[in-house]
């Protein structure tokens, strides 16, 4: 089974049960928002996940957005529960692109990079896998 990062709304990181029914109901069980993070926090959480799901930066991929539920499971059909993905909360929409732009450059991930709006301050990860679309 591949872990999961935790609650997508905040970073508490609860028990499976309760991040399903997290999921079911909409709900967050734990601090109730995302913690607001620094580039290099948000960095190496990343990589961390990363190393903790095979360490192959070549098959995730990285990108920022202003809605991170939509656009992991709807645009981008990841798994909510058994998929591996993660997302965190840049101080502003400058320091979640700088993110993105490490990852891309550095790390070698997929992703691409795109012009800065001021709603995408969230920073997503995911691995890519054949259910999923980039």
């Amino acid at each position: 089974m591949v872990p999961f990062s935790g609650c997508l709304v905040c970073d508490c990181s609860l028990p499976l049960f309760w991040l399903i029914l997290r999921a079911i109901w909409g709900e967050c069980f734990g601090k109730g928002t995302m913690a607001v993070k620094s580039r290099s926090v948000i960095i190496g959480e990343i990589e961390s996940y990363v190393g903790r799901n095979g360490n192959n930066f070549a098959e995730w991929f990285v990108g920022s957005t202003g809605e991170p539920k939509a656009t992991l499971f709807s645009r981008h059909k990841v798994k909510q529960v058994g998929g591996a993905w993660i997302a965190r909360l840049a101080k502003d929409d400058l320091d979640a692109h700088d993110v993105v732009e490490y990852f891309l450059t550095t790390r070698g991930v997929k992703g691409k990079s795109k012009q800065r709006t001021d709603d995408d301050v969230y920073v997503y990860a995911f691995k890519v896998t054949s259910d999923t679309k980039i």
